[in-house]
């Protein structure tokens, strides 16, 4: 994973925390995730796509971020 998709799950990391401090739904969550997925291009690192993933499927599944 790049310096670059670090700091990019670094900032979705937050946003998710403050999304779920301020009471957001987390399949609302999920959904603004899987527009951030969908949005990233073609030469993103497999690294970056599960862990982004993995946070939608805990968010969808209820567990703890």
């Amino acid at each position: 994973m790049t310096n670059k998709e670090k700091e990019f799950l670094n900032d979705v990391d937050e946003k998710v925390y403050h999304c779920l401090q301020r009471g957001i739904d987390e399949k609302q969550i999920a959904e603004w995730l899987d527009d951030v997925i969908i949005d990233l291009p073609e030469d993103t690192s497999s690294e970056l796509f599960n862990i982004l993933y993995r946070i939608q499927d805990n968010l969808l599944l209820g567990n703890e971020f």
